[in-house]
């Protein structure tokens, strides 16, 4: 057996200066094939080089060119990139390129690899392709002009007779010839028009039998359709699980739960409310499931309700509702009970007046706030002219100082307060 003699030897460091390739040209085209193998096999990434041959302009690898189609084996053994294929991807470099590359040598010359990959990208397919696997075929074929010799020509063996008769007639020039030619032509128009009758006879016949067949399968469709769009509705409007699904097979919620106190086997009326809220209500008409506070009982038909607030709802006419304080100090009965009622109240009033009136020149000094001088009534003398006192009127009145009305009072509005029983819903 002979021996394979290599052009490099094997070179595992990438330093071997006899593994150099120097200035080796490949040209790049302006589009398709801007990639190439070295021709003496794989070579080491990190240390090739590529320049513009007429410029002497270094590429960048990564940003200019890429190295590519690693080879596992000689990247393994080496330690380094090993690569075979350099694709430009600067679509500014056109023409000849100069490579320098340090090659691994050995059994690695071989470019077997570069070339695997190169027949495998042109996706060459050998297997058998049928008719409905060409794509972009033409839809139809229309024949181009063209002559058939009349002998090709099937079912039309008797014109063909004719036209050889007529031929020898003519060549023979005789007047019976002729008439026998005229007779034939008669013969061949009959025989033409006879077989035209007779296929656009059968060609209508057949039209005919078509759109038959088409009216009565439409008939049938038509009463399918009818007969499905009943049944499609009828299981449509079916609410009696016609499939037989289970709770089970749908991870269906169990009916032991409830939901408002209700379970899940009732009848519940989507979008209700607690019982017991209370909202302001700006109309007279109560709504369904809703109660008037005024005091009235509440039902039997409400019995969470009732054991919310008792027989009877509470009566808020007239009131103001207030949050309870529940021990903050803003009340000044901060441990109200819940429903509890405070009567109106204000805060204290307080004014001032001097007393002591010594002389008429005393008379209103010192009086303040709600307080007011309201008149002469008497002096005291000596019995003569002398004058030793006097004694006034003072009077009260809160409206010198505050707005008053019967009653102590906020600025309001009139509403309603309703209260939800056991079966109001959203409003």
């Amino acid at each position: 057996m002979s021996t394979i003699v290599w052009n490099y030897d094997k070179d595992l460091s990438g330093t071997n200066p006899n593994n150099l390739v120097s200035g080796e040209v490949h040209n790049i085209p302006a589009v398709n094939g801007r990639a190439f193998a070295t021709d003496n096999g794989p070579f080491y990434s990190d240390s090739v080089v590529v320049k513009v041959k007429d410029t002497g302009v270094t590429l960048t690898r990564g940003v200019d060119y890429k190295c590519l189609y690693l080879y596992a084996d000689a990247t393994a053994a080496s330690g380094k990139s090993v690569t075979a294929v350099i694709q430009i991807v600067n679509a500014s470099v056109i023409g000849d390129v100069l490579v320098d590359y340090q090659v691994v040598g050995g059994e690695f010359s071989s470019n077997a690899y570069a070339l695997e990959e190169a027949i495998a990208a042109l996706e060459i397919d050998n297997r058998a392709i049928t008719w409905i696997n060409v794509l972009n075929k033409p839809a139809v074929f229309p024949p181009e002009p063209h002559l058939h010799a009349a002998t090709d020509l099937y079912g039309f063996e008797y014109l063909v007779d004719a036209i050889n008769d007529m031929i020898q007639a003519i060549l023979l020039g005789d007047t019976t010839s002729h008439d026998q030619i005229y007779l034939r032509m008669a013969t061949i128009k009959k025989q033409l028009q006879d077989d035209y009758n007779a296929k656009i006879a059968t060609f209508n016949a057949r039209v005919t039998q078509v759109e038959n067949d088409m009216d009565a399968m439409n008939t049938r469709l038509s009463g399918q359709m009818s007969a499905l769009s009943s049944v499609v509705t009828n299981h449509i409007n079916n609410k009696n699980n016609p499939h037989g699904v289970t709770t089970t097979q749908i991870s269906a919620v169990p009916t032991s739960r409830t939901v408002n106190g209700q379970s899940l086997s009732q009848n519940i009326v989507v979008g209700t409310v607690l019982p017991g809220i209370v909202v302001v209500w700006y109309s007279n008409s109560i709504p369904a499931g809703w109660y008037l506070c005024n005091g009235q009982a509440v039902n039997g038909n409400d019995p969470r309700l009732r054991a919310l607030v008792g027989a009877n709802v509470p009566d808020f006419r007239g009131y103001v509702l207030r949050a309870r304080d529940g021990g903050r100090g803003v009340d000044s009965e901060p441990n109200r009970g819940l429903g509890s009622i405070q009567t109106d109240a204000i805060q204290n009033i307080t004014g001032s007046f001097g007393a002591d009136v010594a002389s008429s020149g005393n008379v209103g000094v010192g009086i303040g706030g709600a307080f007011y001088e309201g008149g002469d009534l008497g002096r005291v003398t000596d019995g003569g002219s002398a004058f030793h006192g006097e004694f006034r009127s003072f009077q009260f009145d809160a409206s010198r100082v505050v707005r008053t009305a019967v009653e102590s009072r906020m600025k309001n509005v009139a509403v309603n307060y309703i209260i939800a029983g056991d079966n109001a819903t959203m409003l």
